[in-house]
């Protein structure tokens, strides 16, 4: 699962001084329960009203289905990376490498 691999990651992602975020349209208790079922050491978002997933091109209507998009943010903001083709395994390692090769 995706979000294993970030979790897996987070010490990584803590040396490089990099925050990880999680966000999805379900609501506050059903992220309570994934973030306890899965140990994750990072915060899931709750877009219930699909705002910032429609802002960040993770899903194309509001009612639409969201889809695996993850997005580097830089410290001023700046998109400096979209990766919408999320190998699910990896994925963590994937996202230590670009930030890597970034900064």
């Amino acid at each position: 699962m995706e979000v294993c691999s970030l979790r897996d990651e987070l010490n990584d992602f803590k040396v490089l001084e990099t925050a990880v975020y999680g966000i999805s349209v379900q609501n506050q208790e059903s992220h309570k329960k994934f973030v306890d079922k899965y140990s994750l050491g990072f915060p899931l978002l709750v877009d219930t009203g699909r705002n910032i997933s429609l802002l960040y091109h993770a899903i194309s209507k509001p009612k639409g289905n969201c889809k695996r998009i993850t997005i580097l943010i830089g410290k001023n903001g700046d998109i400096l990376q979209v990766d919408d083709k999320v190998s699910v395994r990896k994925h963590g390692r994937d996202l230590i490498d670009s930030i890597k090769i970034l900064n």
